[in-house]
C-alpha cells in the first residue's frame, strides 16, 4: 500500500542511534522543547512512539515519565481541578513532519501511545492554537482540565489534557 504508516513503539534503549538521533531531531524540529538536556530526557521516557511513511520517519510522540515538580507545576499553572499526583505519565513530543499533516498521524501515534499504556492515568500539554492535536487527544478519552497557561518560555499559550 503506498500510503501505508506503520506506527511502533519501543524503549529508547532498543533504537540504534540513526534512529535515536532521528527521532531526537524530530522532537527539535517541532521547536517547541527547551533544547537544553533533551537527549538525556529523551532517554529516561518510558516510551517512544514512531509513523513512519513509506519507509520514512513521518511523527514521533512519547510516553514521559515526568519528575514529580515538574507534573505539580502544569497542573497549578493550569489551575486543574484533578490531582496531579494521580498522573504517573505524560505524553508529549508529538510531532508530524509538514509533508505528511493531514494523513491522522498524531491520531495514530497518540492511539498507539494509549495502547501501550493500559489503565494508566495521563496528562498533555498542547499549544493552546493546535485544534488537530487537539481532536486526536479527544479521540483517545482525554479532555481539557483548567485553564490556558503561559509555557516556560513565555512564547505561547498551552493547554492541559487528562486522561
Amino acid at each position: 500500500m503506498p500510503n501505508s504508516i506503520e506506527v511502533t513503539a519501543c524503549e529508547p534503549s532498543q533504537l540504534g542511534a540513526v534512529e535515536f538521533n532521528a527521532f531526537l531531531r524530530f522532537v527539535q524540529e517541532g521547536g517547541e522543547v527547551t533544547a537544553v538536556g533533551l537527549e538525556q530526557r529523551i532517554r529516561n521516557a518510558a516510551v517512544l512512539i514512531r509513523a513512519e511513511r513509506q519507509g520514512t520517519l513521518a511523527g514521533v510522540g512519547a510516553i514521559k515519565a515526568p519528575n514529580k515538580a515538574y507534573r505539580d507545576s502544569i497542573f497549578a499553572k493550569a489551575e486543574s481541578p484533578h490531582a496531579a499526583a494521580d498522573f504517573e505519565r505524560e505524553l508529549g513530543w508529538f510531532f508530524v513532519s509538514s509533508e505528511c499533516r493531514g494523513l491522522g498521524i498524531s491520531k495514530l501515534l497518540v492511539a498507539k501511545a494509549i495502547g501501550c499504556l493500559g489503565q494508566t492515568r495521563v496528562y498533555a500539554t498542547s499549544r493552546a492554537d493546535n485544534a488537530p492535536m487537539h481532536r486526536s487527544l479527544a479521540s483517545a478519552g482525554f479532555e481539557s482540565s483548567g485553564r490556558d497557561f503561559l509555557s516556560d518560555d513565555k512564547k505561547r499559550r498551552l493547554r492541559l489534557f487528562c486522561r
